[in-house]
């Protein structure tokens, strides 16, 4: 039986939506996970609207299919991230905060080479420059969302503003 080609994408949404509802409060609850899933979204739709950019040797969905399976190790990440922050208390965890943020260069390192191998077999001309132009679309914006208002704010808070 063949698997629909939005099965990873959908199965990434729901990963994602679990690990934040785990992450939040320990368990797993729809209250959660719901509102969780809409708002990780986004990220599946960048990578997705990034490959349509990029890949264009292949029919789309066939393309979708192959290219979300270089999210596994974002997803073993994603799901170690979750049950650490949700199962070990919040005063123990803080001990590894910062060390655990430098964690996530491994799943980031192993799936730019998955998508590379991607890129390299689907398209024999400049599968790193795809691979680039793949990654500043998907991280640009979801960097822009999460990463620059915290940066806002400690800029500000050295400036004393």
């Amino acid at each position: 039986m063949e698997r629909h080609w939005l099965a990873r994408p959908a199965l990434t949404v729901l990963l994602l939506g679990c690990a934040i509802s785990v992450m939040a409060s320990g368990r797993l609850t729809l209250r959660l996970i719901l509102p969780a899933l809409l708002y990780a979204a986004f990220v599946p739709l960048l990578q997705m609207l990034s490959l349509a950019v990029v890949e264009r040797t292949m029919p789309w969905r066939h393309a979708v299919e192959l290219f979300f399976r270089g999210h596994a190790p974002w997803s073993v990440w994603i799901l170690a991230s979750a049950a650490l922050w949700g199962l070990v208390p919040a005063r123990e965890l803080f001990r590894f905060a910062g060390p655990w943020k430098w964690t996530a260069l491994v799943p980031a390192a192993l799936s730019a080479v998955i998508d590379y191998r991607f890129f390299r077999k689907t398209a024999a001309t400049r599968p790193l420059l795809r691979l680039t132009i793949q990654r500043a679309i998907c991280w640009g914006p979801g960097l822009a969302l999460f990463v620059a208002p915290a940066g806002w704010q400690a800029i500000a808070g050295v400036l004393g503003l």
